[in-house]
């Protein structure tokens, strides 16, 4: 018996809406969805919407892409589901990452207003790796991240951005303790950028916008600074 959420799923991919009907394939994949989507679910007592699932196949593990209800299709979490040599199954998920994103962008963003004039810059963060227990306080030390961040070329020179980096860097490796690694790319842009640019673009006016300048810091897991 197929539950409404597996009836809308298949419905959405243009496929028939009763188990009977389906392919063995077909058959497998449903079920598989339902049981990782409700893995996740009763992991972190949340809703999550379903996005994509790739099966066990070839060279792909098998894993579930979704998102929480609460949040938008761009909050993507994977789950993937590994077997061992008995057959018993085990799970690892990236929703962390999701969950400790607002504290680690809050902190380097605060950081930064040390420094820039709130209107003058604009931080984004992608956490690469979070440990389970992380929390607000600890997320520098909990976790890894891109960081992207634009800083207004008529308000700040080359030669400014490139001091407040060499502070940045000591700061970061004293906050992560040496135990997790960031790469912080930073770029002047116009006000007309920034204006323009939001966390569901940034990454791609990144890629195509006019920048004057750009200073990447990165700090390794050994606590290693590297700025060019």
């Amino acid at each position: 018996m197929l539950t409404d959420r597996q009836k809308e799923i298949l419905e959405a991919g243009g496929l028939p809406t009763e188990y009977d009907d389906l392919t063995r394939s077909q058959q497998n994949s449903i079920t598989a969805i339902e049981e990782l989507l409700t893995y996740l679910e009763e992991k972190y007592d949340a809703e999550f919407n379903y996005l994509g699932y790739v099966p066990g196949e070839l060279m792909d593990e098998e894993h579930l892409i979704a998102y929480p209800a609460s949040g938008s299709s761009d909050d993507e979490v994977t789950v993937y589901r590994r077997y061992d040599e008995d057959g018993q199954p085990s799970y690892t998920d990236d929703y962390m990452c999701l969950a400790a994103r607002p504290w680690y962008q809050a902190a380097v963003e605060a950081f930064f207003a040390e420094t820039f004039q709130p209107e003058k810059f604009q931080v984004y963060t992608k956490l690469t790796g979070a440990d389970d227990g992380v929390s607000e306080g600890t997320v520098l030390k909990a976790a890894s991240a891109e960081i992207y961040a634009l800083i207004d070329e008529e308000a700040y020179s080359q030669e400014q951005l490139e001091s407040f980096v060499k502070a940045y860097g000591d700061w970061m490796k004293e906050q992560s303790g040496s135990g997790r690694s960031s790469s912080t790319s930073i770029y002047r842009v116009s006000g007309e950028f920034l204006a323009k640019t939001d966390r569901f673009n940034y990454l791609d006016n990144i890629l195509t916008g006019e920048k004057s300048g750009r200073i990447t810091c990165s700090v390794s897991a050994d606590g290693e600074i590297n700025i060019f």
